[in-house]
């Protein structure tokens, strides 16, 4: 099949309404405004046959891509479609000076799994995306003692992001987008703990824990923001906070690779 391959415009949102459901996942579908104003300047949109059989969509921090969404018809799989896409991201991302990229996918997916270590991506973190309730959290073990919260300081974003293996410039995004809530912990003047909510979708990403007893009092300063009963908690790289939670009743909605590669 011929594909080509052209950059996103508002009028593609149908395109990304109707092919984001592919992936599966918890999150909410953006609504036209915030698709024109956070996806469309960093999508492409790949025509077969028919139109709009498929979107890549990235972000850039710094020298590093992250490929947030590539996504392709079902039935246009197994065509090359992927890796079109892919490429294209690629070369981009090149022409813009990034210097590594990396993604996150369900572990499950071993197609895709294939694809990218066929594109040179290897794993390099576990990743899960968790559904759990407020009071259950109650459970979890720890305190708050030597502990204050505070709303996260845009002067704090390169400490932080250094401390917790965080771009500064994705901190800076996710405090730019609305309604967006982001807390720190400081226990003897250090940031110790740090975390971003989204009260709309009631999902909590990143959260960062320098200590597990640090996760009770974390979810305890984001609490009074909550609008739900239930929340979504993506944890990376963090096999004991993924087991303290679990402990307490959380389920797992599905586990992910974080797959990254050098852009030489």
């Amino acid at each position: 099949m011929a594909f080509s391959l052209r950059a996103a415009s508002v009028a593609d949102y149908p395109v990304y309404a109707g092919l984001f459901p592919e992936l599966a996942v918890p999150d909410p579908v953006l609504t036209a405004a915030d698709f024109g104003a956070r996806m469309v300047p960093s999508m492409v949109v790949l025509d077969g046959e028919e139109r709009g059989i498929g979107y890549a969509y990235w972000q850039a921090y710094g020298a590093t891509t992250h490929v947030v969404h590539v996504v392709v018809d079902s039935r246009a799989r197994g065509r090359g479609a992927g890796a079109a896409l892919l490429a294209e991201v690629r070369r981009r991302a090149v022409a813009a000076r990034s210097t590594r990229w990396y993604l996150n996918l369900k572990q499950d997916n071993a197609a895709a799994v294939r694809l990218y270590e066929r594109t040179g991506f290897a794993v390099e973190q576990e990743g899960w995306a968790l559904r759990t309730r407020w009071q259950d959290l109650a459970a979890l073990a720890g305190g708050a003692d030597g502990v204050s919260a505070e709303t996260s300081d845009p002067a704090d974003d390169t400490g932080v992001g250094a401390r917790f293996d965080l771009a500064a410039e994705r901190i800076a995004q996710l405090r730019a987008r609305p309604g967006e809530v982001l807390v720190s912990l400081r226990r003897g003047g250090a940031v110790v703990a740090f975390a971003g909510f989204a009260p709309g979708f009631s999902g909590v990403f990143p959260v960062r824990v320098s200590s597990p007893d640090l996760a009770r009092p974390l979810f305890d300063a984001l609490r009074p923001h909550a609008t739900r009963d239930d929340l979504h908690v993506f944890v990376e790289g963090d096999r004991v906070l993924h087991d303290a939670l679990r402990a307490c009743g959380a389920t797992l909605e599905h586990a992910t690779y974080r797959m990254s590669a050098d852009l030489l």
